[in-house]
């Protein structure tokens, strides 16, 4: 229904090209937080329903972003949370999780490999 559609103005669902790329949560963040941007124009210009927004970005999740959210709608099921409903809400949610996926990764590194990533960063 979602990845081709959109509601048209009797409430029904029109066939529209939507084309954004999947994300599976392996980008570095410039790039994620890229997508997020990406998406959340495509929100505020294509027609889609605000109640849908997150079963649309969700469908567009693949891979490991597909099973962290997953996983967190089952986490706050169980804890007897609502789930997310809000694109605003699950914006925030994946934006702090890339960044924390980078920071992650930039502990794992070694300290001759952090030191040529810093000097990259800095150099951008």
């Amino acid at each position: 229904m979602f990845p081709n559609s959109i509601r048209d103005k009797g409430g029904g669902y029109s066939n529209y090209e939507i084309r954004i790329p999947s994300f599976d949560g392996n980008l570095d963040i410039k790039s994620s937080l890229f997508w997020i941007d990406e998406v959340n124009k495509l929100l505020n210009v294509v027609c889609i329903p605000m109640e849908d927004h997150v079963e649309f970005v969700a469908y567009k999740l693949k891979g490991r972003a597909s099973t962290w959210w997953k996983q967190l709608q089952n986490i706050r099921m169980y804890q007897g949370k609502p789930p997310i409903r809000t694109w605003r809400r699950m914006k925030k949610l994946l934006q702090t999780r890339c960044i924390a996926l980078e920071e992650e990764e930039m502990e794992i590194r070694p300290p001759a490999v952090m030191r040529s990533y810093r000097s990259n960063k800095i150099a951008e």
